[in-house]
């Protein structure tokens, strides 16, 4: 558990002696998705293994359980209890209720810009190396304000996951924003998802936030 909290302490900017195996996220200060995703890419990186979402009301001790240093998962019924929660407009996190009218679904997320990391080669980071693809790190490299870009494909990602229930588990990595003549699109790794919806996405930007908006329309 040692390495967990370690990560954990960084992250939040606590000292290990503040984390406390019964201590969550939330109660560290930890409730925006981009914080929760720096601590899983951690996480999945140091110990070489996927994890389930992570979600602001996890305590230190469920989230080494998840990576083996830890014996004392959440259960109910007798099996580990896999929250199906999306993160909303505050950055916390809550369950998902998509907006469905006549198959037409929506989901926007909106994230500070300062939340991101910062780096000096946002190719190897492990932040930007995990949860984006080489061509959205190509396309992000070629904009006057880098971050400001990331922010955008990382907000549309977010939408999407929130746009309808099915959409909920997909990894940041199987979800690629492409741009065509300045225009955002979605590619899902995931043919069957690819077959069941036809999506529209919209970016913007301000000096200090990004926000995206994605329409699902099932075909």
């Amino acid at each position: 558990m040692e390495k967990v909290v370690e990560i954990v302490a960084k992250i939040a900017g606590k000292s290990a002696s503040q984390v406390l195996p019964e201590t969550s996220l939330g109660s560290l200060g930890i409730t925006s998705s981009i914080q929760i995703l720096k601590i899983q890419s951690a996480l999945e990186r140091q110990y070489q293994q996927k994890l389930p979402f992570l979600a602001d009301s996890w305590t230190v001790e469920r989230i080494a359980a998840q990576v083996g240093e830890a014996s004392l998962p959440t259960k109910t019924n007798g099996t580990i209890s896999q929250l199906n929660t999306a993160t909303n407009f505050n950055g916390n996190t809550a369950r998902v209720q998509p907006v469905n009218l006549s198959g037409i679904s929506i989901g926007i997320d909106i994230e500070e810009i300062n939340n991101l990391p910062d780096t000096s080669n946002y190719r190897t980071h492990e932040f930007y190396q995990t949860l984006f693809s080489s061509e959205e790190i190509s396309y992000a490299l070629l904009q006057n304000e880098p971050k400001l870009h990331f922010c955008g494909i990382f907000c549309a990602k977010e939408a999407l996951k929130k746009a309808a229930p099915e959409l909920i588990n997909l990894r940041m990595d199987e979800i690629k924003v492409t741009h065509q003549q300045g225009r955002p699109s979605i590619i899902i790794s995931d043919r069957a998802i690819n077959s069941t919806f036809n999506f529209q996405v919209s970016i913007s930007h301000s000096s200090n936030y990004a926000v995206a908006t994605i329409l699902a329309i099932k075909c």
